[in-house]
């Protein structure tokens, strides 16, 4: 069998009524992941201080209709305008990204997703379509909170929002 080195890469935006830092304080609340994000079970801090570069999370996430759970390495955080990180395991590096993009009253956040397999066979074309379907689903529950809750919800640390 040769060896297979392929790149899957998902690219999604969604407009979102409200400025970035609306978005931002529904996203950074890591732990409230769960609460409304429809294909996140788990989102819990692992090490370090939360969203600085270098800082670990650990999330369960639904990809078609396997769960996923995925220990995660911080790479880049410019809040509220860029978070990437990066997940390793012995099949394939996730690496994904979401950036803002201010647009007067509308935030455009674009979540790119980069997988890149190892020695493994796997059908690219069927996992893109899972990944983007997951995409789909995370950055519309993103856009219903932050129309139910990011304007409500700036001032407050995240250890004060309101739990559902």
């Amino acid at each position: 069998m040769e060896s297979i080195n392929k790149t899957i890469v998902v690219e999604n935006q969604i407009e979102i009524e409200g400025q970035p830092p609306f978005v931002w304080n529904i996203f950074r609340d890591l732990e409230n992941w769960p609460v409304w994000n429809s294909i996140c079970e788990e989102a819990i801090w692992l090490d370090g201080p939360s969203w600085v570069q270098g800082s670990k999370f650990k999330t369960s996430i639904a990809i078609g209709n396997k769960l996923v759970d995925q220990e995660v390495k911080l790479l880049n955080s410019d809040i509220p305008w860029i978070i990437e990180w990066v997940s390793v395991n012995s099949e394939f590096e996730e690496k994904r990204k979401f950036e803002l993009d201010w647009r007067g009253k509308i935030t455009i956040v674009l979540d790119t997703i980069t997988l890149e397999f190892k020695s493994y066979p796997v059908n690219t074309e069927e996992l893109a379509v899972k990944y983007t379907e997951m995409s789909d689903r995370w950055l519309s529950d993103l856009k219903e909170e932050v129309k139910k809750n990011g304007d409500k919800l700036w001032n407050l640390s995240a250890a004060e929002r309101p739990r559902k």
